[in-house]
């Protein structure tokens, strides 16, 4: 109780550092381009960017009156408009000028433009000025590019996203050393049509105007010409999202398909504020809550203000006609995404001051007092701010891994660095959990009177795959706060780690644990000599180490293992080769009373949207010389952080941070077991390790699957699982029960049907059970705060697009030949259909290809 105490003291004397907010200033009205000086009396005020204008109203109204006198005279005996030729711009059109302060600004195209416009001229003349606005200001030294994408729901006019999405394409080529924002809404706005209408409104439209609204649409629209988008353009890393923020949040799986996306920056316009009780302009509940999420990750988005007014305390120095646009030619311009703002708003009265309460989260600021159009800037930069999820600094280190992707370790063919060691040891919450197991496991050896293996009468543990100690630890504590008499023998392969254990065993451990240098798979087992005395520090690998003694075999009893302990558990469970090794060396354990911790894990999957390491991995292939080492056939380990997951259930969840989150269905695909308790194990060909299974996930809403994330839960030890068992014979004949020969997921068969879905939990003290979970909907209840394990990805070359309620069928492969051990995955889609008898008809929409790992397999 003392030392919890003590660690809970420790954790909260830690610093904790939440992410900055990184607040930028956006007025839709300017005119012209911004300067430098404008720049720094921004920063003057606590914003850390602003946008800009690449051309100004002279631009503007020259293209204007061509655009104009095009519609009047050219046109062609069939009636259709012809092109414009668009001419150079002068030196008049814009006020952007190379220097060093441009890579500094957020640039913005005219939000004139138009490319999806149903008037073919001005949708010609709109991809022109695009590319010619992009490519001047590439020159000008721009390194962040925002272009206002569709406003409202193009979905009835195919042609003219498709149009957009392929003058994207055209942007990105123009140049590589900018990247390009595509600002969207995350739901479109049903009181209104596409504004840029206005802006043309003097074009003719041939009766077809474009000016659909999202009235009768899905809340999923905007994703849907987004995902058209980024798809057109093949996931290009230089193409991002500005997404516009609503007035209010919508729902938290709206939101999580957003999440998963590449955002770069979040536009938060004057209309998301509204006045509280005490006359504060503050964020709806809903709204905070959803920053909170966004901004929760290691690249957080911008926040770009808007609609706020301009800059307060600051002219342009330059007036006239440059700052005045003319009326001539234009109707009003109603081109900005939000609402006019208000007249600036004042202060709150001294009626209307806080309560103590709320003084003491409001941080004194000058620049609120000189300037109080910055108040919505003041309330980000303090009450937001403060609400930030705060992390301590290993939290902080560990946050570089959330979307980083890492071929899955293989300790059977590495020897493993002292730092990788060093990382899993810094998980406490794994090796408590073991410590937990192996002492209600010794405590019941000694309440149930079990059979003991070793000299004196003595349960005798073996730790198989020790490492640096960590495992032996647990062991000896175990042994300690039980008053088990023990003997413990530690075995490990690596050379390095196994010197490590040499010195820990004379410094730390009292020269009371018994070492062995080998494979497990190797391993004769523990022994002692007829005088008694155990046979310590041997080695029986192939490979002799030169610190190990020798006896001869005669002179040696054979002795079984009581309590075998190992942590050979990978991402999926299996994946590291748990059940080869320990296939291997459970011939040796106690045949009345011996056990594995663990004793048993599962393997569980769900399909997921990971947009941003889709585009890692194109990114890969790019780059991949070697075509056998393609990188959509490898499983990836990787912290999904923004993953989207695909197929959710009614239920509304929290996360690790108290904010509401949609919950997924996992589904278990297989179980292995220890003791094996196989028909036969087979050491040649690994045939009984083989699994096949399939899970079924229905989809309610769309989306888009780019690959398979795998978890495992693992039971170190439960009472009602430990023996009697079975007699188990001799390595090369071993018999066992029949229920592997029954298709059943929780028999651990080679040919099983996955989709088994419990509550139950793998971890119940109260139950004498203790576990692990890296499960996305029970890690927080069975293993809070581990962080030894990160999922594992089985992405798609191909990504699936799923419709509203629709399925998604996974099949999964375990392969082995008897060397190594690789895995095959395949995912289908599919939709009903009516019949005219109104009859429901599964009917397949797509599949992916067969992916295979046999390249880049696990050597056993």
């Amino acid at each position: 109780m003392e030392d919890n105490l003590e660690s809970a003291a420790a954790e909260m004397q830690q610093p904790l550092y939440p992410n900055v907010l990184c607040i930028g200033h956006h007025n839709e009205h300017r005119q012209q381009s911004a300067s430098a000086e404008e720049l720094d009396h921004a920063q003057d005020l606590a914003y850390n960017m602003i946008t800009s204008r690449i051309t100004n109203e002279v631009y503007k109204q020259k293209i204007f009156r061509l655009f104009n006198h095009q519609c009047r005279e050219c046109t062609d005996a069939s009636g259709s408009q012809s092109t414009i030729t668009l001419p150079p711009m002068d030196a008049v059109d814009s006020n952007l000028s190379p220097g060093s302060h441009v890579a500094r600004f957020i640039f913005t195209t005219s939000n004139w433009i138009d490319v999806t416009s149903t008037n073919a001229l001005f949708a010609d003349i709109s991809r022109k000025v695009l590319l010619q606005e992009i490519s001047y200001a590439a020159w000008c030294g721009a390194s962040t590019i925002m272009i206002r994408g569709p406003q409202s729901n193009v979905s009835s006019t195919h042609s003219g996203l498709c149009r957009f999405a392929h003058a994207i394409r055209e942007v990105l080529s123009i140049g590589a050393n900018f990247s390009i924002l595509i600002d969207m809404p995350m739901v479109y706005d049903p009181t209104r049509s596409d504004a840029s209408k206005d802006e043309h409104a003097q074009a003719p439209t041939n009766g077809d105007d474009h000016s659909e609204t999202g009235s009768g649409s899905s809340p999923f629209d905007p994703w849907d010409t987004w995902d058209y988008i980024r798809g057109l353009n093949k996931y290009n890393s230089r193409l991002s999202l500005a997404l516009a923020v609503p007035q209010s949040a919508p729902d938290v799986v709206l939101q999580s398909t957003w999440f998963s996306e590449p955002i770069r920056l979040l536009h938060i316009p004057r209309t998301c504020f509204v006045k509280n009780d005490r006359g504060f302009e503050v964020l709806r509940k809903s709204s905070q809550d959803m920053l909170l999420k966004f901004m929760d990750s290691k690249n957080p988005p911008w926040i770009l203000l808007s609609g706020i007014g301009p800059l307060p305390g600051y002219q342009h120095m330059e007036e006239g006609p440059v700052n005045q646009p003319s009326t001539a030619l234009t109707a009003p311009d109603l081109t900005n995404n939000f609402n006019t703002p208000p007249p600036p708003t004042s202060l709150p009265s001294q009626q209307e001051d806080p309560t103590p309460a709320e003084a003491s989260q409001i941080k004194p600021s000058l620049f609120t007092k000189r300037w109080p159009n910055t108040i919505h800037l003041e309330y980000l930069r303090t009450h937001v701010q403060a609400k930030l999820i705060r992390h301590t600094g290993e939290e902080r280190g560990s946050m570089a891994f959330q979307d980083f992707l890492q071929d899955p370790l293989q300790p059977l063919r590495d020897n493993l660095e002292s730092m990788t060691y060093e990382v899993f040891e810094r998980d406490p919450y794994k090796y408590e959990a073991y410590g937990h197991a192996i002492t209600r496991a010794l405590q019941d050896w000694q309440t149930f009177s079990k059979s003991r293996s070793a000299p004196g009468n003595r349960v005798l543990l073996a730790v198989v795959g020790a490492g640096r100690g960590p495992l032996v630890d647990e062991c000896l504590k175990a042994a300690e706060q039980t008053n088990a008499d023990v003997e413990v023998w530690a075995l490990e392969k690596n050379p390095a780690a196994f010197v490590h254990i040499q010195k820990r065993n004379f410094t730390d451990w009292g020269g009371r644990v018994q070492l062995v240098h080998g494979d497990m798979r190797n391993w004769k087992g523990p022994s002692y000599f007829a005088t008694g005395a155990s046979t310590s520090n041997t080695n029986e690998s192939s490979a002799p180490s030169t610190v190990a003694t020798y006896h001869s075999s005669e002179a040696r009893v054979p002795l079984s293992i009581d309590i075998l302990v190992s942590e050979l558990l990978g991402s999926l469970g299996d994946n590291e080769l748990s059940p080869e090794c320990l296939d291997g060396v459970q011939y040796l354990l106690n045949p009345v009373d011996g056990i594995s911790i663990p004793c048993e894990y599962t393997a569980h999957i769900t399909p997921v949207a990971v947009p941003r390491l889709h585009s890692d991995l194109l990114a890969k292939l790019s780059f991949q010389p070697d075509a056998s080492k393609d990188p959509f056939q490898i499983p990836y380990v990787v912290w999904p952080h923004t993953a989207n997951y695909i197929s959710c259930n009614d239920k509304i969840g929290k996360d690790e941070r108290g904010l509401d989150v949609p919950t997924p269905s996992v589904e278990q695909l297989w179980k292995f077991r220890h003791p094996n308790v196989a028909d036969k194990i087979d050491m040649e060909d690994d045939s009984h390790n083989a699994r096949f299974a399939q899970a079924s996930f229905s989809c309610r809403h769309r989306g888009l699957c780019h690959g398979l994330v795998g978890y495992f839960e693992s039971i170190l030890y439960d009472p009602e699982l430990s023996p009697p068992h079975k007699p188990r014979q001799a390595r090369n004949d071993v018999t066992v029960d029949d229920s592997n020969k029954h298709p059943h997921p929780l028999n651990g068969n080679p040919i099983a049907s996955a989709g088994h879905h419990t509550d139950f939990l793998v971890s119940d003290p109260s139950k004498g059970r203790f576990g692990l979970s890296t499960h996305a909907v029970r890690k927080q209840a069975v293993s809070p705060k581990m962080m030894s394990w990160f999922p594992i990805l089985f992405p798609l070359r191909t990504p699936i697009y799923v419709p509203d309620d629709s399925e998604l069928c996974a099949s999964m492969w375990r392969r082995t030949d008897g060397r190594k051990v690789w895995y095959e995955w395949l995912v289908e889609s599919f939709g009903y259909m009516e019949n005219a008898q109104r009859r429901r008809t599964k009917v397949r929409l797509g599949a992916s290809d067969l992916h295979s790992s046999e390249n880049t397999p696990s050597l056993m």
